[in-house]
């Protein structure tokens, strides 16, 4: 399936995840392109694996391999980490909770 990029987001707050604090602090601030918002559960949430009860959250997908590029030019030792952790995944996509990041350009609204 081919994802289309429907607009952008700026991460506002340090997201939820196992990745270290250091690290989760390199995306604060950066505009990221995004799939839209979803409605997800914490299993997919940015590199979260811990055991947590599942909660439903509406959040912004976003391509992992333009997140990292980004990341990296902004925030190198950030970058790196999440390299040197198997990202981006092919095809893959971090999501960011409605209440760490915000919609800055919507491209398309368009659902299907």
């Amino acid at each position: 399936m081919i994802r289309k990029i429907r607009g952008y987001i700026v991460i506002t707050q340090v997201p939820a995840g196992n990745a270290p604090l250091d690290v989760r602090m390199g995306w604060v601030g950066l505009t990221l392109p995004s799939y839209g918002q979803i409605e997800n559960d914490n299993k997919s949430h940015l590199l979260n694996s811990e055991q947590l009860a599942p909660t439903r959250r509406w959040a912004y997908a976003v391509p992992q391999k333009e997140a990292v590029e980004i990341l990296e030019k902004n925030a190198p030792k950030a970058g790196a980490w999440f390299r040197e952790n198997g990202f981006p995944r092919e095809g893959g996509a971090f999501t960011f909770g409605e209440d760490e990041a915000y919609l800055v350009d919507l491209v398309s609204s368009d659902i299907n």
